[in-house]
C-alpha cells in the first residue's frame, strides 16, 4: 500500500460537538472534552477504514515508481494538484499537467497517463519516488452525507458508553449497523 500523508488538514469534523451531545442526550458541559475527542477517533476511523476523507483535506499520497501510480486512497477526489518525482540524481522534479490526467475508476480517484503520453524516464524508481498531491473529502461538513454523520454518532455514542475493552453486561455489536450506514460511502470494506 502506499504512504499517505496529510497536508492540510480538514477545518472541521462532520459531526458537531452540539449534535454528538444530543445524540448521548449529554447535557453537561465536563465531558466536552471527551466528546470531542471521541469525535475525532470515530471520523478517524471510520475514513482510515472505507479510504474515504468525510470534510476536505489535502494529501501526498507516495508511490515507488510510475508504474505504481494509480488508485488514490481518499476520495471523493476533487483535484489533483500535482505529481512530483526524485529523479535519478535525487532531485525533485514536476510532472507537466499535459503528461497526465485526473480520472475515476469505478468511484475511486485515480490518476493516469494522457492519451499519447509517457512517463518520465528519468524516475529513481525507489521507495516514494513518485508523490501525488490531492484535494478530497465532500466539502464543508455540512455537505457530508447523513448516512456517514449517523456512522459517527453510532461509533460516538458506543465509545462513550463503553469505555472499557471488557463489558460485564450483554451488549449488541454495531459495526453491522455502521457497515450499512457507510455502504456506497467507501470502497476499502470490511477489515
Amino acid at each position: 500500500m502506499a504512504k499517505l500523508v496529510l497536508q492540510t488538514a480538514a477545518t472541521s469534523e462532520p459531526v458537531s460537538l452540539a449534535d454528538a451531545k444530543a445524540h448521548l442526550n449529554e447535557t453537561r458541559s465536563s465531558e466536552d472534552a471527551t466528546i470531542a475527542r471521541l469525535i475525532t477517533v470515530a471520523t478517524e476511523s471510520l475514513q482510515a477504514k472505507y479510504w474515504t476523507q468525510f470534510v476536505t483535506a489535502t494529501y501526498d499520497q507516495y508511490f515507488d515508481s510510475f508504474a505504481d501510480i494509480g488508485v488514490l486512497q481518499r476520495h471523493p477526489v476533487l483535484t489533483v494538484s500535482s505529481v512530483k518525482y526524485t529523479d535519478i540524481d535525487g532531485d525533485e522534479q514536476t510532472v507537466s499537467t499535459s503528461v497526465w490526467e485526473q480520472g475515476d475508476e469505478n468511484g475511486r480517484g485515480v490518476v493516469r497517463l494522457a492519451y499519447n503520453q509517457t512517463w518520465p524516464s528519468d524516475c529513481r524508481g525507489h521507495v516514494d519516488s513518485v508523490v501525488v498531491r490531492y484535494t478530497c473529502g465532500h466539502g464543508v461538513a455540512s455537505s457530508v452525507p447523513e448516512q456517514v454523520k449517523q456512522a459517527i454518532l453510532l461509533m460516538v455514542a458506543d465509545l462513550y458508553t463503553f469505555r472499557e475493552t471488557v463489558r460485564t453486561a450483554k451488549v449488541v455489536p454495531i459495526p453491522g449497523v455502521v457497515d450499512r450506514l457507510m455502504s456506497g460511502h467507501g470502497y476499502r470494506g470490511i477489515v
